[in-house]
């Protein structure tokens, strides 16, 4: 286990990752708290309002921590000018 914690593009998947589920937790939060076109309203009348924000959320993960990886993956071969 401790072979794997100490390879650099484990880390490097590692930080982009936490920079990803960051950013989705930082915009889902925004969203909520502007009420952005009545969602957080929507959301709160709705039965179970913690598997809608759950959902939302594992959404917005799912898509900013691959984006942040995938460009951490393209962003290696380029060359330092």
């Amino acid at each position: 286990m401790m072979r794997i914690l100490s390879h650099p593009m484990f880390r490097l998947l590692a930080v982009n990752l936490a920079g990803g589920v960051a950013l989705a937790v930082l915009l889902v939060g925004v969203l909520l708290a502007t009420d952005a076109h009545g969602l957080r309203s929507l959301i709160m009348q709705d039965g179970s309002p913690i598997a809608a924000i759950a959902l939302l959320l594992g959404g917005f993960i799912v898509t900013f921590a691959s984006v942040m990886m995938g460009t951490a993956i393209m962003g290696i071969g380029r060359r330092q000018d």
